[in-house]
């Protein structure tokens, strides 16, 4: 499950095992921003990756949609790749 503020926690038996994701990149948590969207790759089995959508943090207080895939290492997002930065980056927080 996905928290708006950035955080993806983890479920086992849908039950709330009290753990997160770790690793993950900052995210512009403004009004309508934050993380959006989670999703495994088809073939997750096979692959290991993990993609997410989410207002990415820049250090000028700006953020960009931005796609990412990634690894899970335990509990770690390692492997971290951006796939699409859709710029420019702008304040605001909303669509």
């Amino acid at each position: 499950m996905t928290e708006r503020k950035g955080e993806i926690l983890i479920f086992k038996d849908d039950k709330f095992t009290g753990e997160k994701v770790q690793g993950l990149p900052p995210v512009h948590n403004v009004n309508q921003a934050g993380l959006l969207d989670i999703a495994a790759h088809p073939k997750h089995a096979e692959n290991g990756w993990i993609y997410i959508a989410y207002a990415k943090h820049f250090e000028d207080s700006t953020a960009a949609t931005t796609i990412m895939r990634f690894k899970l290492e335990g509990n770690n997002a390692v492997n971290q790749e951006e796939l699409i930065v859709a710029g420019p980056s702008w304040k605001g927080g909303r669509h």
